[in-house]
């Protein structure tokens, strides 16, 4: 497995602080955590014991790049336009 993506609305804290671990533990090389309520992209990258070496927070008008191939994709394509 490449890549993981969490989707959260009301769960995030519950995805963060349990379900980040468990993935990083499980050699998970990247995981998406997105944060609806605020529009982000959390990425995770070079899993260790419980955690992850790299995290990188992403929002509107950034791009995440798609692992294993030379793609980049909008936060705003993924998550739509934030409403103000």
């Amino acid at each position: 497995m490449l890549l993981l993506v969490e989707v959260a609305d009301t769960s995030w804290e519950y995805d963060y602080q349990v379900k980040r671990p468990l993935y990083a533990s499980a050699g998970i090389p990247e995981l998406w955590l997105v944060n609806l309520p605020r529009h982000e992209i959390e990425v995770h990258r070079t899993p260790a014991t419980d955690t992850y070496k790299s995290v990188s927070i992403l929002g509107s008008g950034d791009e995440v790049p798609l692992p294993g191939f030379s793609l980049h994709l909008s936060v705003d394509n993924l998550l739509g336009t934030p409403v103000a």
